[in-house]
């Protein structure tokens, strides 16, 4: 995602610990919404979710 206001959440979750494993599976679901279009807001929503939990 190109950002042009800050650090974008990945970049933010990198200082956490268990990036590796977030990053990971934020990625996943990222490339499994573009293999099923028709799952992809769901897919979105659920790697938004991580990254929220991971900002906290």
């Amino acid at each position: 995602m190109d950002r042009k206001t800050g650090p974008s959440p990945l970049d933010i979750a990198a200082k956490k610990p268990h990036t590796d494993e977030l990053e990971s599976s934020v990625e996943s679901l990222l490339n499994r919404a573009e293999a099923e279009p028709e799952k992809e807001v769901a897919m979105l929503q659920q790697a938004h979710a991580l990254l929220h939990q991971a900002l906290q």
